[in-house]
């Protein structure tokens, strides 16, 4: 019976320009004019990246204030799959890369920068087929593709943001052409990077702080009890900035093949480092830049492809120096067309309607490859929730392998202990891929993974141990409050911050501390198949880059999410073609709703918040809409024309059938078009 109504409700779909989605129990059902849209995805257009409005994330969270913002909030392996699937959408011609603007653009490092510009790159390269991200191109049978140029313009690169540090023009860098402002500046003075100290502030107010580690370049609790960089600390920055910066500007150096024009990178880059700030024409000049406009020109670009195709309708001719100005050398622009953009909030929400066209949902017995993010400081809570997903995952016969991403710079040890022990025991091939950080406890849960990838840019390592434990006698006395105690044992008040720490109880830290660290150290070695000793030198909580850690054998590959998932492919799957998906599968909305629920706090507004994210998330919305109770009514894009939540999925089903013959009395009052 279950059937036979499934098969009459995808009838209805087929029949009815109606766009459903099913939200894990919770139905949302769209009216929409697919008609319409169908045509206009079948337009030739250039697909819009505001850079300068957008915030990409690792892990995005359901949030009310997100939705009255104007910023465009994305996670990176949403970013990159939207360019590639451009990549292969015959209809997106070309990308086109705003910057500057306000300088909202924001990132959570390095490693996110690097995962777009390889996205960009095979866009670029989209005429040629490839078997991976950052793989050889190979010879295709398919027919002979074009190749898709990207235009970045900015009004400058001379964010006076601290963070920014070149991060925009070396994702600008990817483009084939890059335009700038006549007025503007490009500011490539290299990466910094600066530390707070509070030891004397501390002092001043009478806290105290003891630090138990291992480790000599275990850094991180220096900044409460040094008053500079240490020897070791100096030294551990040090090797990440000039790592990342070498890397930061190799890769412009070769991206804009300025090594045709200079014999030497490093004198090229002394020159430019030492330069100031580079007006446009001087930028232009060096290479660094290739077009200097006033405006954005992509609109005077349409337009002139539009007068062109009608002047070669005409006349058989096709000339336009503003189309030859636009589009770089080698990518044919006498052939090149357009016929207007979509922006990437825009094509996301098609990405959507096209999945939902494809959807079968005969899927049980398709191979899958698991997703799973660990974001954030590893807590007892995040440990909770990570162990609770991978227990599911044992059970999942049709899962072959486990990517697990770490975008973690550390936590907890016994947190980090029971999620390295619970993936030893899924009996899955686990991969790992690495954030913009993986340092410490995030790379403890990783040393037995199958594989390591990371990006260049990944902070990792730090494989060492240290505890802090805080005295807060001094302040309360300056306040005027005494604290005396009555302990059973000289251990007894080891923990507690108004007790002053005696002799034992430091010998009882620091015990604690070498058995940390030679668990860690032993994890290591049995997970990266290293002796001790190899892991000493690369251990004593060193920080290194994704690029050195290679070099030293702490990681395997150097890549994004996509080259693992795609190793996991090869690898671990029969045809190669495993359907990829987040874990664990989001739960219904009854569920997040009840009293067993694990991931909702246990009040309406929380409740209410995952309602308004699932929703945008599921309709690609950037902003606009708001979900209320007491009969207030919905804000919605206005291509969204009605809308119907319910819990029982199966009821929602059956109002929509009952419409095919009547409408219902309680349904009188839905607007015509919600049924067109």
């Amino acid at each position: 019976q279950n059937c036979t109504m499934m098969d009459r409700f995808l009838g209805l779909v087929r029949r009815h320009p109606v766009k459903t989605f099913a939200l894990s129990g919770a139905v949302v059902s769209v009216a929409y004019s697919s008609r319409q849209k169908q045509l206009e995805m079948k337009k030739k257009r250039i697909l819009v990246l505001p850079f300068y409005k957008m915030n990409i994330v690792e892990q995005r969270k359901p949030s009310l204030r997100s939705f009255s913002s104007s910023t465009t909030e994305m996670t990176v392996d949403q970013l990159v799959g939207l360019i590639h699937e451009a990549a292969e959408d015959p209809n997106i011609t070309a990308i086109h890369g705003i910057f500057g603007n306000g300088f909202g653009f924001s990132t959570g490092g390095w490693a996110h920068l690097f995962e777009i510009r390889n996205a960009l790159t095979v866009f670029r390269q989209s005429h040629r087929d490839h078997l991976e991200p950052l793989s050889p191109s190979t010879n295709s049978t398919k027919a002979p593709r074009k190749p898709k140029p990207l235009i970045a313009y900015s009004n400058t690169f001379s964010s006076p943001l601290p963070k920014s540090d070149m991060r925009e023009y070396y994702l600008a860098s990817a483009f084939s052409t890059v335009m700038l402002q006549s007025q503007g500046d490009l500011n490539l003075f290299g990466l910094s990077t600066t530390n707070m100290f509070y030891r004397d502030f501390l002092k001043r107010y009478g806290i105290q702080i003891d630090v138990f580690k291992h480790g000599l370049y275990k850094n991180f609790a220096n900044q409460f009890t040094h008053n500079s960089y240490s020897k070791e600390h100096r030294e551990n920055v040090r090797r990440l900035v000039t790592g990342i910066n070498h890397m930061v500007g190799e890769t412009i150096f070769y991206s804009r093949g300025l090594f045709k024009k200079y014999d030497d990178e490093y004198d090229f880059w002394d020159m430019v480092h030492s330069s100031g700030s580079l007006p446009a024409d001087a930028a232009k000049e060096i290479g660094l830049v290739d077009r200097v406009a006033e405006l954005d020109p992509i609109g005077n670009v349409i337009s002139a492809l539009k007068q062109t195709k009608s002047a070669e309708e005409k006349e058989g001719t096709r000339t336009s120096d503003v189309i030859k100005s636009w589009i770089p050398e080698g990518v044919g622009s006498e052939d090149f067309e357009v016929e207007g953009t979509v922006s990437i909030q825009e094509y996301a929400k098609e990405s959507k309607l096209k999945k939902i066209q494809k959807f079968s949902f005969d899927t049980s017995k398709k191979e899958k490859i698991a997703v799973l993010k660990v974001t954030g400081a590893i807590t007892d809570k995040t440990a909770e929730r990570v162990n609770r997903a991978l227990r599911k995952l044992k059970g999942a016969h049709n899962v072959k392998a486990l990517v697990l991403r770490v975008d973690s710079p550390g936590g907890a040890i016994t947190a980090c202990e029971s999620i390295q022990q619970e993936l030893r025991n899924t009996g899955k091939e686990v991969v790992v891929s690495f954030g913009n950080v993986s340092a410490s406890g995030g790379y403890y849960i990783s040393t037995h993974a199958n594989r390591i990838f990371a990006s260049p840019t990944t902070i990792t390592g730090s494989i060492g141990v240290f505890m802090l434990r805080m005295n807060f006698t001094g302040l309360a006395k300056q306040y005027g409050v005494t604290v005396d105690s009555v302990q059973s044992s000289e251990l007894s008040g080891s923990f507690d911050p108004f007790t002053p720490i005696n002799e034992p109880m430091k010998k009882n830290f620091a015990n604690f501390a070498d058995r940390a660290y030679l668990r860690f150290k032993s994890l290591v070695s049995d997970g990266r198949k290293m002796d001790m000793d190899a892991v000493e030198d690369v251990a004593q909580g060193k920080v290194w880059t994704g690029q050195q850690a290679q070099d030293i054998g702490l990681v395997d590959e150097l890549g994004g999410l996509q080259r693992a998932i795609a190793y996991c492919q090869r690898s671990f799957t029969k045809d190669g073609n495993a359907e990829v998906v987040m874990w664990p599968p989001r739960k219904s909305l009854s569920e997040m709703l009840s009293g067993d629920s694990e991931d909702l706090e246990d009040n309406m507004p929380g409740a209410l918040a995952f309602v308004q994210s699932a929703v945008a998330d599921l309709l690609g919305l950037e902003y606009g809409l708001q979900l209320r109770f007491e009969n207030q009514d919905l804000k919605m894009p206005s291509s969204v024309s009605g809308m119907m939540l319910t819990i029982d999925e199966d009821w929602a089903i059956r109002c929509m059938l009952q419409n095919e013959e009547q409408v219902p009395d309680f349904m009188s009052n839905f607007p015509p078009s919600a049924w067109d």
